[in-house]
């Protein structure tokens, strides 16, 4: 009984990687997975796809640890960014869940509409302004028609004021910020 006994106490947990070598993010490597590390090997997958390569194949920055990839394919500088931050080798510098990833992935082919809300300087001329008049028409939602109605009225107004002299000078000639 008392042989029995010790071969049962005071064992180790013995704990195995799982994982592939190269698809596996840093902290899956000493059994410390998370979410996040899903969301590595995912990367790497991608990677793979894009590439044809295996992840062992790619050269690491010795002092950061990232995978220099980016001369092996060409993307779009929106989606090397995310694929770059799914690939950080710190867990906290990644995407943490995958609800975040589909997000940043799903405003991919809104970018170029996005652009135009965001609070950056952009010049217009007087032209680009009446363009943005929007015909209330069509068919929309409620939102987009507020939304187009609202456009309509900004457009008109910055419009107007450039065709309004200012000190003698007509203002309509030059480019403003919007």
């Amino acid at each position: 009984m008392i042989a029995a006994a010790d071969d049962h106490a005071y064992r180790a947990p013995t704990t195995q990687f799982v994982g592939t070598l190269g698809f596996a993010p840093p902290e899956q490597l000493t059994l410390r997975p998370s979410y996040a590390s899903d969301i590595y090997a995912m990367g790497m997958t991608c990677l793979y796809m894009l590439t044809g390569r295996s992840p062992m194949e790619f050269d690491t920055d010795p002092a950061t640890g990232e995978v220099q990839w980016q001369k092996c394919c060409t993307l779009s500088r929106y989606f090397a960014n995310v694929l770059t931050k799914m690939l950080q080798p710190d867990v906290n510098e990644r995407y943490q869940t995958l609800s975040e990833l589909k997000r940043v992935l799903d405003l991919e082919p809104h970018l170029s509409s996005l652009s135009s809300c965001l609070n950056t300087p952009a010049t217009a001329s007087l032209s680009d302004l009446e363009e943005r008049i929007v015909p209330l028409d069509r068919y929309m939602t409620p939102n987009q028609r507020k939304a187009a109605s609202i456009r309509s009225w900004k457009a008109r107004r910055k419009a107007k004021e450039l065709r309004t002299p200012r000190h003698g000078v007509l203002s309509s000639s030059h480019a403003f910020p919007l």
